[in-house]
């Protein structure tokens, strides 16, 4: 037994029962304002919930435009489903997952067996007609004011007695029952000169839809058969033989003004309730032809069709108004699909559009609203066709073919565009135009009508203005997945691999991205394992490496491509360097490195495959709101500005694949107008070649959260943070400040210096560019297979990092110690300072593991520099912990252990008879650490 109170405790005290039907009601829900329900001039309704009885605390609505009774939910379901209560309450129940597993199916029909005759043959569909009439619920099922003469007389439905189905020498017999019934449509067509008729049964409460609809006797399915096109013939018979009867002397032959197409049998059975003439087929891919529309205009003047709303009805009606110009179409309000049938499917075909509008005032209003595409019309005169264009069907045919207004929900513009497939193009009033002709001379219109064409100036800003506003859905991408339109297909990729697919979403023409593309196989293999402290290490095997920008990546990770091609080849032959330089080209794990080397060069090279992947993907995550910053990994003298390692070709290769504005980073003192040109199709903007004194601060808001921009001329608009583009940054240069917020912002890319250029100081040996290492210009002397094998690798990148995010959840970063030493030596100050800490804290100088005068340091400072830099004691003791974190024999300054307990260290001594208290420094070294941290231990362990 279902429980009805708690089948309203499920549903939010039946609110949630009310607001599926009427969704629009939500406003009102626990408020004493009047509303709506019917086509009334005054709001008569409104919510009430008793304090008492049965029912109290549910929500209930009164209608007082209707009986004044208070109504509550399961009452207005079964109003609104056309059901009994014990019907609707069964309902309901499934769909909250209240109804027990054990209920048996309320809805299905009933079955018999037996043993077949020697007269049924194997794979026979035997359909029974019953003799009952259509009852008033009966023709509830097709749809309102549907009568039982309608059905029977004009369109030939009958009640179904049984079917039986025979195999295997046996015969199942399919009954209905008072709850399920089922129906059948006698179909009549002509098979060499002799009427033949079949069945198309239709059981309008069976669970599958594919089940829905089904055909009788065996093989009785027309191939190309229009259904309601022999009733109208037979009407047109009957009415012009009787047109001719009730006359003298030769009859005209008088046509029905008009017949529609719709989508199935319950549409057809509302359009001929209301005194139309249906026309249908027997599946949504039927094609009619020319030849089967003029056998429909010899009956009627006009041909009217009315597709349903759902992806597929749309696609089907705009295929046919293309086709057929003179057909005219009637588009069901959008709105429609706010509505839900007895099984949670939206509303869309014109029976449900019937239910909520009965009349038939309401009905001719909608055929009032057709229009066709044949955007002109002709007039007979006396001596001649008078030609003019009908402005509400110009209007039509260039929304049929795909032209619209598009507005940006961000710069509040409007842009008119032309959308083919799901191309997005902006056109001109004259590529309109020229459009319009163009469709006349495909179709071979007459002379006439073309010269039309010619002499008008009909496509203006007016008409323009008043063709329908587009919603168009750029997405590309969710959470776990990235689609890429390339010329030959739409690519999806996700972690589970990169396939072609179907999956529609509109893209602008010239970001189709302008290459073929085929899937290649995998290019390198990245795995991974985690620490007793929850960190990964990452390891790459790289399989195939035919990809330029691959072998790019490679290379710009070379940490210490020095130390293996260079000082560790010293001594060996000239034809070994040259043999072991060619056959490691392109090698993250040289021979001649050792295991720790080569682990650090290959989380580099990871780091980027991380990094390219994240700026593919489209979707924003508030927790992974990085920008990437590229920079060089070399640490050079102080003010040393490295350059020529690469950093910015990384990311002018990804604008193939992506949307990209670039900043020059060098004008750091004029921003207001820096953004101009940037919108929500935007997909990442980056600073490039940023100058020291970049205030990366400004743009930390920008990487978190929504995007202003002022454009020149323009009024400011923001994008929001799901549609802003990413940011990056590249420079010579390491970020002014290194606290958490700028470590938690930026995802840091570090290049080598293996592509550099060799000057009279800084020691290299020779000049490295990207295009000595392949002999041409990276993605611009490309062959196809060449563009391919880079578009494989970037999308590869992609696919490693949804994995990433999706699975482990995890930042990749490369290895931040030379990041830490040059910031190390930005906060130092200088050489000056550099090479006085060096030789004042050396391993022998004394002045290590004990406690000085802080007044001491900073005076000996001064006085090996001359006097020349005004270091202040501030300054002097940040540029003291850098010095410690930068040498790598000393391990901290002033440690806590023999600090007081305000943290400072002080040093007492007597001068001249007077104790004299001032600050102290002690830098504790590494062996002093060591030793420390041993005896702790043995103490531990004795204890």
């Amino acid at each position: 037994m279902i429980d009805k109170a708690e089948l309203y405790r499920r549903t939010n005290n039946g609110l949630d029962i009310i607001l599926y039907y009427y969704p629009h009601l939500r406003e009102y829900a626990g408020t004493k304002k009047s509303f709506k329900l019917r086509d009334e001039d005054d709001a008569s309704a409104s919510f009430f919930i008793p304090n008492r009885g049965d029912n109290a605390g549910i929500y209930h609505i009164t209608d007082f435009g209707a009986d004044n009774r208070a109504q509550d939910p399961l009452a207005i379901a079964q109003r609104e489903e056309g059901l009994r209560f014990y019907d609707v309450l069964h309902l309901w129940a499934t769909r909250v997952g209240l109804a027990a597993e054990s209920d048996k199916p309320l809805y299905q029909p009933e079955w018999e067996y037996r043993t077949a005759t020697p007269e049924e043959k194997e794979g026979d569909i035997i359909l029974e007609e019953s003799d009952q009439d259509f009852t008033i619920e009966d023709c509830a099922t097709f749809g309102t004011k549907v009568n039982k003469e309608q059905l029977m007389q004009m369109l030939n439905w009958v009640k179904v007695k049984s079917i039986t189905f025979i195999k295997n020498g046996k015969a199942s017999i399919k009954k209905p029952t008072a709850l399920y019934p089922i129906y059948a449509r006698r179909s009549y067509y002509i098979a060499e000169g002799k009427l033949e008729k079949f069945y198309k049964t239709y059981e309008p409460l069976s669970d599958s839809k594919q089940f829905r609809f089904s055909y009788a006797p065996r093989g009785g399915k027309q191939d190309r058969y229009i259904n309601g096109l022999y009733e109208l013939k037979q009407a047109y018979k009957k009415h012009n033989d009787s047109q001719s009867a009730d006359k003298e002397g030769e009859h005209k032959m008088e046509k029905f003004s008009e017949a529609i197409i719709c989508s199935g049998e319950r549409d057809a059975a509302c359009i001929r309730a209301r005194g139309y003439f249906p026309i249908w087929f027997n599946s949504e891919t039927f094609d009619i032809n020319g030849e089967e529309l003029a056998e429909i205009y010899r009956y009627v003047d006009n041909v009217y069709n009315i597709p349903d709303i759902d992806e597929t009805g749309k696609r089907r009606g705009l295929e046919l108004s293309r086709k057929f110009w003179s057909i005219y179409t009637i588009w069901l309000p959008e709105h429609l699909k706010l509505r839900k049938d007895w099984r949670g499917n939206s509303f869309k075909d014109l029976r449900d559009w019937c239910e909520l509008n009965p009349k038939q005032k309401q009905f001719n209003d909608l055929l009032n609203t057709a229009d066709c595409v044949q955007f002109w019309k002709e007039i007979p005169k006396k001596d001649r066709m008078e030609v003019s264009f009908d402005d509400s069907s110009l209007k039509y045919f260039y929304e049929t073919y795909g032209f619209g207004n598009l507005k940006d929900d961000v710069s509040k513009t409007t842009q008119f565009v032309h959308v083919q497939g799901n191309i997005v193009k902006p056109h001109t009033p004259n590529e309109a135009y020229n459009f319009m002709y163009n469709k006349a001379q495909e179709r071979s219109l007459p002379r006439r009508i073309r010269s039309l064409v010619i002499s008008s100036n009909k496509v203006n800003q007016n008409l323009i203005n008043l063709i329908k506003p587009m919603e168009l859905d750029f997405g590309k991408f969710t959470k776990t997945s990235q689609l890429f339109f390339f010329k030959n297909n739409t690519i999806e990729v996700t972690q589970a691999g990169i396939t072609k697919t179907k999956k529609e979403a509109y893209i602008w023409e010239d970001k189709v991205i302008p290459h073929d593309f085929k899937p290649v196989e995998e290019m390198f293999k990245i795995t991974e394992q985690r620490d007793d402290y929850g960190e990964y290490t990452w390891d790459i095997e790289i399989k195939e490496n035919s990809s330029c920008y691959f072998k790019y990546c490679v290379n710009t990770s070379r940490m210490f491509w020095r130390e293996e091609l260079e000082e560790r080849l010293q001594g060996k032959s000239k034809e070994e360097v040259e043999a072991y330089r060619a056959a490691h080209k392109f090698d993250i794990a040289g021979p001649n490195l050792t295991p720790e080397e080569i682990a650090h060069q290959k989380q580099n090279l990871i780091s980027k495959i991380f990094t390219i992947g994240y700026l593919l993907h489209g979707y924003k995550a508030d927790s992974m709101a990085w920008a990437p910053f590229l920079m060089d990994g070399k640490v050079g003298a102080d003010g040393e500005c490295n350059g020529r390692s690469g950093k910015s070709f990384f990311l002018k290769a990804l604008t193939t694949l992506i949307n990209t504005k670039r900043i020059d980073g060098r004008n750091d003192d004029k921003f207001e107008f820096v953004f101009d040109g940037v919108d929500k199709y935007t997909e990442f903007v980056y600073f490039d070649d940023a100058s020291e004194k970049f205030p990366l601060k400004r743009f930390y808001s920008l990487i978190t959260s929504d995007f202003l921009v002022n454009p020149k001329g323009e009024k400011p608009y923001c994008i929001n943070y799901e549609q802003a583009p990413k940011m990056g940054f590249t420079t010579n240069y390491i970020p002014n400040d290194f606290d958490s917020s700028t470590l938690a912002r930026l995802l840091f890319v570090v290049f080598s210096d293996y592509y550099h250029e060799k000057t009279a100081t800084n020691g290299y040996r020779q000049t490295r560019s990207i295009r000595h290492d392949f002999g041409k210009d990276l993605m611009r002397d490309y062959t196809p297979e060449e563009w391919n094998a880079d578009l494989n690798f970037m999308l590869q990148c992609l696919q490693f990092y949804l994995r990433v995010i999706n699975q482990l959840g995890a930042k990749i970063q490369p290895p931040m110690d030379n990041i830490f030493k040059r910031k190390s030596k930005l906060d130092m100050g200088g050489e000056e300072f550099e090479s006085w800490a060096f030789g004042f804290f050396s391993e022998d100088s004394g002045n290590l593991d004990t406690t000085l005068s802080s007044t001491r340091c900073l005076g000996d400072f001064r006085r090996a520099v001359g006097n020349t830099i005004d270091m202040k004691p501030k300054r002097f003791m940040n540029a003291l912990r850098a010095f410690v974190d930068y040498c790598p024999y000393t391990h901290e300054v002033n440690p806590k252990d023999i600090c007081g307990a305000n943290g400072r260290l002080q040093l007492s001594y007597v001068e001249e008879g007077i104790r004299q208290n001032v600050s102290g420094i002690h830098i504790r070294s590494v062996k002093r650490h060591k030793e420390m941290e041993m005896t702790k231990e043995s103490n531990d362990y004795e204890f």
